[in-house]
């Protein structure tokens, strides 16, 4: 990774912490498992703070062997941003709005977090998701009509004025990377 992380000293610390923390249960224990969040994938995302902490962390520690960095992908069932957005949308609009959104995401069902802690067999760095879906698809309703036309002028919009990281997720997608 030749990215450079630059880091608050806030986020120093912390990251200093982390690592501190890290080195001491990789020496005390046969297995470390430290959860990455897929923000690390997100090249929109550099100045996240939460993203560089995981990364940065990540980076100084990914050479002990014994600790292992499951990344877990956002899950639509429960509070996350496209779940959030998601309710807004189906509550207000009797259309469905995201129809052009084409883009693919990886996203998590509940049940699927048990598989962080059954490590035998996995790369130290292992994603976990149940399904790899177009954005489109986690919007589709049979209760609601679609309008391209209007899905493609929204997508424009958002694309253009959007701060939200949840809809920038939206546009962009996500792609998995190796680290």
């Amino acid at each position: 990774m030749a990215e450079i992380l630059s880091y608050t000293s806030k986020t120093d610390i912390v990251c200093k912490s982390h690592i501190s923390f890290l080195k001491w249960a990789s020496r005390n224990s046969r297995q470390v498992i430290f959860p990455l969040s897929a923000y690390i994938y997100d090249e929109w995302r550099l100045n996240n703070s939460y993203r560089n902490i995981k990364l940065g962390v990540f980076l100084a520690v990914k050479k002990y062997r014994n600790i292992y960095f499951p990344v877990i992908h956002p899950l639509i069932h429960q509070n996350s941003q496209i779940s959030r957005i998601k309710n807004i949308f189906d509550k207000y609009l009797p259309i469905n709005i995201f129809s052009y959104f084409d883009k693919k995401i990886y996203i998590t069902d509940q049940k699927e977090l048990q598989s962080i802690y059954n490590i035998k067999n996995k790369k130290q760095v292992f994603d976990v998701y149940s399904r790899h879906v177009k954005i489109s698809s986690i919007f589709t309703n049979n209760n609601k009509r679609e309008f391209k036309v209007l899905s493609l002028i929204f997508f424009q919009f958002v694309k253009i004025f959007t701060l939200t990281p949840g809809l920038k997720l939206l546009i962009n997608g996500r792609k998995i990377k190796n680290y």
